[in-house]
């Protein structure tokens, strides 16, 4: 089903014209089925221009998300700074500066995929920032330092990378390096990486019950695992790390399994735990119901 588009003017409607499954119109309508307004960056230094955004987003009342198309092509005079400035106030947030047509594209595809908070429209490297813009529109900045993948990237290597054509993440080609929003997220956003904590301290937690159930049933100590102290293992049985590759690896060895067939069998165990602890938390409302 095609996304529909409000567009400023015919000048937005060429310059959008390689956009798959978008319908463009220049007339409000209903409002009903809208989904963005786009207009060009350009445009905000005629007088014209101005007039055409400011009418289809003052229509919209701020429920639609407004995006102006830059093409490389910066605004020149004070009135189009301001006119920029007004926007904002109108919409109540920062208005999306997307850099091409593909990045309208990707917004387009994600509410085909309704996952726009899940797809990333564009990126930027700013001062040692990557900036990113959801789909959604929204801003994530975070320093490349804080994440430990693109710590070794020299400056030139940073810059070296591409969004996919669905959004769905950000490679680098240097390192072989992929990013979804998510882990975009998970720095930029405080509240999104204390819930990522949570997540990963719950499957740390699931996990610990199955290694240790494992490595009892096959008559192994904590000490018997190659490559990894006492402490180690102890620490992983009681949730406090997440397993890496590598210490999957020494774990499968000293199981006498490969990764995938260990990886497998843990599963299984992380399964019936999370079944019999739903079952006995069950049993007494259903004791108590009896009773009554």
């Amino acid at each position: 089903m095609a996304v529909a588009v409000l567009i400023t003017n015919e000048r937005a409607r060429d310059a959008l014209s390689h956009v798959r499954s978008a319908r463009f119109s220049m007339e409000w309508g209903s409002g009903k089925t809208h989904s963005l307004i786009v207009g060009l960056l350009a445009d905000l230094d005629r007088v014209q221009g101005r007039h055409e955004l400011e009418s289809l987003v003052a229509q919209a009342k701020g429920h639609l998300p407004v995006v102006l198309m830059s093409a490389k092509v910066a605004p020149r005079s004070d009135a189009a700074f301001q006119a920029l400035a007004y926007l904002t106030w109108l919409i109540g947030q920062e208005v999306y500066i997307a850099p091409d047509a593909a990045a309208i594209g990707r917004m387009v595809f994600a509410r085909q995929a309704k996952a726009e908070e899940a797809l990333i429209a564009s990126a930027t490297i700013e001062d040692g920032k990557i900036v990113v813009w959801s789909c959604e529109p929204r801003r994530y900045a975070v320093d490349a330092s804080e994440i430990p993948a693109l710590v070794k990237l020299s400056s030139a290597g940073l810059a070296d990378f591409a969004v996919s054509d669905t959004g769905s993440r950000i490679h680098w080609n240097s390192g072989d390096v992929d990013l979804d929003l998510t882990g975009i997220r998970v720095h930029a956003d405080p509240d999104v990486r204390r819930q990522h904590q949570v997540e990963r301290r719950r499957e740390a937690v699931q996990y610990a019950g199955a290694i240790r159930a494992f490595r009892e049933e096959r008559g192994l100590k904590q000490t018997d695992i190659h490559g990894l102290s006492e402490r180690q293992v102890r620490r992983l049985e009681e949730g406090e790390t997440l397993p890496h590759s590598s210490t999957l690896s020494k774990l499968s060895a000293a199981h006498g399994m490969s990764i995938e067939d260990y990886l497998q069998e843990l599963a299984k165990r992380s399964t019936r735990r999370l079944s019999g602890s739903r079952s006995r938390k069950a049993r007494p409302t259903r004791r108590r119901a009896a009773k009554r």
